[in-house]
């Protein structure tokens, strides 16, 4: 599918959340579906050749606030490198990103020349081995024209029948980097909800992009299906492949992507076992992960409303890693 950047017409109309009523029209008769990819198989698209009568599923990835530990385009950009996908679409750069933030790079070409990359969001279309057209998009938080950026892509989407929308989001936490790691489902679509172990959205406070995009999508008319991760504080300006590795399981169990993780768990239990070894070199830090375990035994045991407030330990770490940094002070 060739590559464009050509806005495309599209009938909805893609407005904020608190500007847009929710027009979406789900179907009342969900026990007819047993999974996600059935339910994204029956919606009638429209289009004349066989790729263009194939409903798909968007999958949104950027990086900035809501990606603590690269997860969310970490996992992204590991799907595009196991699957035979196509660049469908790619946004003019010059409409959404401040290059004195959002650099240009060189990087080698083919011949072996350099040449400028661009900060930009390009839509990925692939099929999965279970049959299921998908759309990645993935790109860098934008730094101007949020409400057009999110209606530029989902026009993109709209094109490319997308039929319902997975956010990705990853945030980071007051927990261990010992502690399991799964994703927690959210969405405001009945339909979903009946068809994964999603809860109603309650989260509250700052957005990123994909938010914008997920609340913006939901108001246009399109189900969507947010999937959050938790990435431990203290390491969440690195990459954490446990987190990637939790929001691709999730995908894989909804939409069936049925790709071999084997080298992306061996790499998260390496990361694992070196966090483990440069906290036990560290008296400092090694107190502070133990009772970073054992408050989250104790708030796991705890009745919601007896669980303890994170913000001391943010702090704690806040204080650990500026002494690390500023040894004489």
């Amino acid at each position: 599918m060739a590559s464009t950047a050509l806005r495309p017409h599209a009938p909805r109309n893609y407005y904020p959340v608190e500007e847009a009523e929710n027009v979406n029209s789900e179907h009342e008769h969900t026990e007819a579906f047993n999974s996600v990819k059935e339910w994204v198989r029956a919606q009638p698209v429209s289009g004349s050749s066989a790729d263009e009568r194939r409903p798909a599923v968007l999958i949104a990835a950027f990086g900035g606030f809501e990606n603590a530990g690269q997860a969310a385009t970490g996992a992204a950009e590991w799907i595009l490198e196991h699957v035979d996908q196509t660049v469908a679409a790619k946004l003019n750069p010059e409409d959404y990103y401040d290059f004195r933030v959002n650099r240009p790079s060189r990087v080698a070409g083919a011949n072996g020349s350099l040449k400028l990359s661009w900060p930009t969001t390009r839509l990925h279309r692939f099929r999965t081995p279970t049959g299921l057209d998908a759309v990645i998009a993935l790109g860098p938080e934008p730094n101007l024209q949020w409400i057009s950026f999110v209606g530029e892509v989902l026009m993109h989407a709209e094109a490319l029948n997308v039929v319902m929308v997975t956010a990705l989001h990853a945030t980071a936490e007051q927990i261990p980097h010992s502690s399991d790691v799964t994703a927690r489902l959210t969405s405001d679509s009945r339909v979903l909800r009946s068809l994964t172990n999603a809860k109603q959205s309650d989260d509250v406070g700052p957005a990123g992009i994909v938010s914008v995009l997920s609340d913006t999508a939901w108001a246009a008319g399109l189900p969507v299906l947010d999937v959050w991760v938790d990435v431990p504080h203290y390491v969440a300006a690195t990459q954490s492949p446990k987190a990637q590795l939790a929001l691709i399981a999730a995908l894989d169990e909804h939409l069936g992507l049925d790709l071999t993780t084997d080298s992306l768990r061996e790499h998260a239990k390496e990361w694992e076992e070196a966090l483990d070894d440069a906290v036990e070199d560290d008296p400092r830090m090694s107190a502070l992960v133990a009772q970073l375990q054992e408050r989250q035994a104790e708030n796991d045991q705890a009745p919601a409303h007896e669980r303890i407030d994170g913000e001391k330990i943010a702090e704690e770490l806040r204080r650990y890693l500026s002494g690390r940094e500023n040894p004489s002070s």
